[in-house]
């Protein structure tokens, strides 16, 4: 009898939790190698969050009471790194998750160079949310690409790419105002990447 009350409360009062606390909990409970094993974007993530030198420390919300200025989801930044890793050729190659994360830290920094209004002004842009943050994620597996196949990782080699395209409005009204989720993401990073300079193009 206890058990079926048990069960008829718990279903009768439950309520979703946040998807980023359940990352958050997840991180907590998993040994850091087995993590990097078998979650090496949440692991990614995790670190893009509390990294001092990262561009996101302090951005991030991991669930439980939101930090002032937190506004990147974790899930979210979970799946935008899944989406880097799976489109990006290169990045695999970078067997090691914790080399994964320099070099997408690297590109973060020079996203941010290239982009220094969305991290003073946040909400008037689309840089660090929704479809605006997976896109600079999918637009990052082709900068990081191109770089790496020159044997280069540094910051500023990828601001280089980054600038070398056309001068797009990331603002909240600007010229991808009307897209949203992965397939707007995605077209987002098309037009974006469709501008940048190749320097073996003739």
């Amino acid at each position: 009898d206890e058990e079926i009350q048990l069960f008829r409360d718990i279903n009768d009062n439950q309520k979703r939790m946040n998807t980023s606390h359940l990352d958050g909990i997840t991180v907590k409970l998993t040994p850091e190698e087995e993590l990097k094993r078998r979650h090496p974007e949440l692991f990614i993530a995790q670190h893009l969050s509390r990294d001092p030198r990262s561009p996101l420390h302090g951005k991030v919300f991991e669930g439980g009471k939101r930090p002032p200025g937190a506004d990147i989801p974790l899930r979210g930044l979970k799946t935008g790194v899944e989406y880097m890793l799976s489109r990006s050729t290169q990045l695999p190659h970078l067997e090691d998750p914790e080399a994964q994360f320099k070099v997408i830290r690297n590109y973060l920094e020079a996203v941010k160079r290239w982009q220094p209004k969305a991290w003073t002004h946040p909400k008037d842009y689309i840089v660090l949310r929704g479809a605006g943050l997976w896109a600079v994620f999918f637009i990052g597996a082709q900068v990081i690409d191109r770089v790496l196949l020159k044997n280069k990782y540094s910051s500023a080699e990828m601001l280089s790419i980054l600038k070398s395209g056309r001068d797009w409005d990331w603002g909240t009204k600007g010229d991808f105002k009307c897209f949203s989720g992965r397939s707007g993401a995605l077209e987002i990073s098309k037009l974006v990447a469709r501008k940048l300079h190749s320097g073996d193009k003739i």
